[in-house]
């Protein structure tokens, strides 16, 4: 047994079959709509509404986010040395111009400075627990 499908069968409107004008095929008279090859634009008003008018390049969505450094990789630093943005570029842990925060995953086994950094307070614990200041 074969089900069928419960839609109603739609025909495409056959345009250009003659009428009582026979000059204008359903497609009424000048303007867009009458025109070979167009689509009627309706512009979404209630979608364009929602979003808000962008005034000059301070989009936030632009900016340029915290990439997430965590305490474990503070381990390729020798013990004593001083943990900079610089620092963690130079290491090869972040790229030139990314700002950073240092968040708690893993542990610190060396006693590290680590300054001008924005740092969790996960992260604080593990690192002063190991020794190091956090400025």
């Amino acid at each position: 047994m074969e089900l069928l499908k419960n839609t109603a069968k739609r025909h495409k409107k056959r345009v250009g079959r003659g009428g009582k004008r026979g000059t204008y095929s359903g497609r009424g008279i000048k303007g867009q709509g009458a025109r070979a090859g167009t689509r009627k634009y309706r512009a979404n008003t209630e979608a364009v509404k929602t979003l808000p008018k962008l005034r000059g390049v301070t989009f936030r969505s632009h900016a340029p986010r915290a990439v997430a450094v965590n305490v474990s990789a503070l381990d390729a630093f020798k013990a004593g040395s001083t943990v900079t943005l610089s620092a963690l570029v130079k290491a090869g842990i972040l790229k030139k111009g990314m700002p950073a925060k240092i968040l708690g995953n893993g542990d610190v086994t060396r006693k590290l400075t680590v300054q001008g950094l924005p740092v969790s307070k996960a992260a604080r614990e593990k690192i002063e627990k190991a020794g190091g200041t956090v400025s």
